[in-house]
């Protein structure tokens, strides 16, 4: 950058500052904002899922709550696994509750037979489903 600078601007004792940092220090930083964003994700599914129990309460019908319980489960593992992820940690699917799906059950099949599609198994013996739910963002 200063190789490229005007002569004018050298002469006049133009200041740059250079910050330099390291893989370790951005590995360090993705850490934060990952950790920062997954408790603010866990807090706000917290509420939303009391509120949807309350309605599925007041309403009696506990499909409101159940979809939320879902959809909160399924970004929940999305955004602990990438938190993982930064920290390097091997075999995620220990620490998740809802299985990756491999590249066959996305395209509607795995090695036991088809799989409905907009379907992920977890590991509480059931299948959330995943239509309609859009990626997780996070940071970048």
């Amino acid at each position: 950058m200063i190789l490229n600078m005007p002569p004018m601007l050298v002469r006049k004792g133009a200041l740059v500052e250079l910050n330099v940092t390291d893989s370790i220090t951005n590995k360090e930083v993705e850490q934060g904002q990952w950790l920062q964003l997954f408790q603010v994700m866990t807090s706000y599914y917290d509420r939303a899922t009391s509120y949807a129990q309350m309605i599925a309460e007041t309403v009696g019908d506990p499909t409101p709550f159940l979809q939320m319980a879902e959809r909160a489960l399924l970004v929940s593992d999305e955004t602990l696994r990438r938190l993982l992820e930064t920290y390097n940690i091997p075999d995620l699917d220990r620490f998740t509750l809802v299985e990756k799906p491999s590249a066959g059950a996305e395209s509607g099949q795995n090695g036991q037979g088809a799989v409905n599609p907009g379907q992920t198994t977890n590991r509480l013996g059931g299948t959330v489903p995943t239509q309609g739910m859009g990626p997780v963002q996070g940071p970048s």
